[in-house]
């Protein structure tokens, strides 16, 4: 049985290494921890602080072992217990193992599908542990499945071999990113969703032609690795432990069979309440099993080919990675290289408590995406890769988008923020706190369902529901928070920095006003598809926004606008404006901004400028009438969008924007954004010639 018939546990062992037993402790304490396939056997490493240390070996749905190698003391070099054991041993004890179960002799081939789906996990004074470095688990198989609570978790011994079928990087600039955050479950769980594999990473995959119509680039998946989702509390008293990993670590089960007891759940019982995001300790390396398909389940295969396949769409994938702070620096790097190489990732957010200045200088990652809440020290010149995430777009843009005074500084900050060592992840909606669609529609909490008493989550959402808390029937409402969600859109997607689209926003997901949802593993959660067809134009005019700035270089740029003209074509790249034109008003009761784009500086792939646009924001709840700046020498302003043009939805059709008749100036409605952009000028029509014009002319000619 060669290496080369079985998929590598970790992303350097395909390495042929010699096997050879009598090694010395030094060289073999070095391979990486957990199980390390060799030429001839493989190699464990295992952090266990106990007096003794076992590894147990099982068949595929057996509870009993078919081996069980007792770590040496002289194998251990501090907490670290090593051993080897031969391909040989490990096929003769499966096939004795796998005869006995089945009653008869075995063939070769038998023998071999037995040992290929053989699974192991590690046994101490205390109890059974896992393998904090598997590359997947069994005995959590079932989502939230309070049943399985404590079930030892054991990793198989081999992982499938997997076609990539020639993946590489996509290599998408940050500036030309546009994030699409998802919950994996959520994502398709609802019978809405119309998938056949609801909830899982096949389930992504069904809805690729979705993701490639609406336009983003990037999925990022919030925690998606083996956790503990039922939460558990501790138990006052947890009872003797026995003495030794063989004896004591065993209780009697049903009909005196040994029940081991599960070192990591030991002492705790779930609450009943499901921990739905993530924000936990984790097994790392390991996709979690409960997220994937029920036959023929894979966890390893099926997240590579998720990767994969949305790759072939042009879309990149980000994994988040929540750090509890329990991990070692080793522990971490090892973990990030490992997506990167074994999944193909593109890019990883971490969250928690990793050191992302470290991950930023692994030079195993470099050009990988790296997305954290900040980067306190000057990474390299070349790590344009990095990107920052923090709440301050959404906070600032919110309270601009309901009207609130003193805003206009950071309007104008955030819409032209895009520093040159890392990248601006922005966004109006995340995980934490209200939906978009929530957000024009409570000014108040609503998380009861959450169990305590409506006192978690945060108390300030930067919200206002358009005068009436929660759903409405009145047209004036309705028609008021359509507008006011294709303002929030274009305040996203006409700013500088990479957007970030929360899950199902795009067509009006609401939590009922939960803004805490964490625990709620239903309807609350999960995105509900129904709404695509009946908000169908908050998607089509998401859609459009997206192809506009992808578009047009101006609101992507490479750079950070410079609010000069160093090429001396007349006007700055950008600059500010108020009411009138090339007069800024910063007055605390302001509300109105006025943005103009140079074309000159916003080239497309030939070279060619582009048009020049001027964007305009009134925020204000009473209509406001703005100066026009004049337009480029032999253009004219046309008018490319307009939030509140409800008839229209916002954007008129590409290459059919209407001549602006009036081209000094233009009223805004209330809360209202409007996009113009030039075009070349139409030729004035030859005049007409009075007939005695045309005799004259004909006289002289006699």
């Amino acid at each position: 049985m060669g290496n080369t018939e079985m998929e590598a546990r970790a992303y350097n062992a395909q390495e042929k290494t010699e096997f050879r037993p009598g090694d010395s402790q030094d060289l073999r304490t070095i391979l990486p921890m957990g199980v390390t396939l060799l030429g001839q056997g493989i190699h464990v490493n295992v952090v266990s602080p106990g007096k003794s240390c076992a590894i147990r070996f099982c068949l595929r749905n057996e509870e009993e072992p078919f081996l069980v190698k007792e770590f040496l003391p002289e194998e251990r070099m501090g907490d670290v217990w090593s051993s080897d054991i031969s391909y040989q041993e490990l096929k003769e004890t499966a096939g004795k193992k796998a005869a006995e179960a089945a009653g008869r002799e075995l063939t070769e081939e038998e023998v071999r599908e037995e040992l290929l789906a053989a699974e192991y996990d590690f046994a101490c004074e205390r109890g059974l542990f896992e393998d904090p470095y598997g590359h997947s688990f069994s005995g959590r198989d079932s989502w939230g499945k309070a049943e399985q609570y404590g079930n030892p978790l054991r990793s198989p011994l081999f992982l499938k071999p997997f076609d990539w079928e020639g993946d590489k990087p996509l290599r998408t600039p940050l500036e030309d990113t546009i994030i699409y955050r998802l919950h994996v479950r959520g994502f398709t769980k609802s019978p809405s969703s119309g998938v056949v594999q609801k909830g899982t990473f096949d389930g992504i995959v069904e809805k690729i032609p979705y993701l490639k119509e609406l336009g983003i680039t990037a999925v990022e998946l919030m925690p998606c690795q083996e956790y503990e989702e039922l939460t558990a509390t501790r138990l006052d008293y947890t009872g003797p432990v026995a003495a030794h990993a063989g004896d004591g670590a065993a209780k009697t089960g049903k009909g005196g069979a040994k029940k081991w007891k599960n070192v990591s759940t030991e002492g705790t019982r779930p609450t009943g309440k499901i921990n739905y995001w993530g924000y936990t300790k984790a097994h790392h390396f390991a996709p979690k099993a409960s997220l994937c398909r029920k036959k023929d389940r894979d966890p390893a295969g099926e997240f590579r080919a998720l990767v994969r396949e949305l790759h072939k769409a042009g879309i990149e994938v980000i994994t988040e990675l929540f750090f509890d702070g329990s991990e070692d620096a080793s522990y971490v790097a090892e973990v990030l290289r490992y997506y990167v190489r074994f999944f193909h990732v593109d890019g990883i957010r971490l969250t928690g408590y990793a050191d992302a200045a470290a991950a930023s200088r692994d030079p195993y990652l470099a050009g990988v995406k790296l997305i954290a809440g900040s980067w306190r020290e000057e990474p390299r010149k070349d790590s344009r890769r990095l990107a920052s995430c923090g709440d301050a777009f959404q906070r600032d843009m919110r309270r601009f988008l309901k009207g609130d005074e003193g805003m206009l500084n950071s309007v104008i900050y955030h819409s032209r923020n895009n520093p040159p060592h890392a990248a601006a992840i922005n966004y109006m909606a995340n995980t934490n706190g209200f939906t978009l669609a929530d957000t024009v529609m409570y000014d108040i909490r609503h998380n009861e369902a959450n169990g305590e008493g409506n006192s978690d989550g945060p108390e300030e959402n930067f919200s206002w529901n358009c005068g009436v808390e929660g759903p409405s029937k009145k047209k004036k409402i309705r028609t008021l928070r359509k507008q006011q969600l294709r303002n929030a859109f274009l305040l996203l997607l006409l700013s500088q920095g990479t957007p970030l689209i929360l899950a199902g926003d795009e067509f009006g997901r609401t939590q009922g006003g939960n803004n805490n949802a964490w625990c709620q593993d239903n309807a609350i959660s999960w995105v509900n598809w129904k709404l695509l067809k009946t908000e169908a134009w908050l998607f089509e005019f998401v859609k459009k926004s997206i192809a506009f700035r992808q578009q047009h270089r101006a609101f992507h740029g490479t750079e950070q606008p410079k609010l000069m003209d160093p090429r001396a074509t007349g006007i700055p790249d950008v600059s500010y404006h108020g009411v009138m034109a090339w007069r800024p008003e910063f007055e605390l009761w302001r509300r109105q901004l006025g943005i103009l784009y140079n074309g000159a500086y916003a080239p497309d792939e030939s070279g060619k400028p582009d048009s020049t646009f001027f964007v305009m924001y009134n925020m204000h709840w009473e209509e406001h009438a703005f100066a026009l700046p004049h337009p480029d020498r032999g253009a004219v302003w046309h008018l490319a969008a307009n939030t509140a043009d409800n008839a229209l939805n916002g954007w008129y059709p590409a290459g059919e924007e209407p001549l602006l008749e009036d081209q000094r100036g233009f009223v805004m409605a209330p809360r209202s954004i409007v996009v113009l952009m030039t075009k070349t000028a139409p030729k004035p029509a030859p005049k007409k010639r009075k007939k005695k014009e045309k005799a004259a002319e004909k006289e002289t000619e006699k």
